[in-house]
């Protein structure tokens, strides 16, 4: 059996190629700004709660 291969058309690359490194420039975007925010959000709780145990511990209010 003999198999035979066609040049690549625009189809298999070009403008299709470009969307799909837009789309993953999207979601890489969206990703690191959703854990830049859960990671300030959680740091800044931490700190809340360490700064309220050293007032419970040392007995002011």
């Amino acid at each position: 059996m003999t198999t035979t291969t066609a040049p690549a058309g625009p189809a298999a690359g070009g403008r299709h190629g470009w969307r799909l490194v837009a789309a993953l420039a999207v979601t890489s975007t969206i990703g690191y700004g959703t854990l830049h925010r859960l990671l300030a959000a959680v740091t800044t709780a931490r700190l809340l709660a360490a700064a309220a145990m050293r007032s419970v511990g040392s007995g002011q209010p």
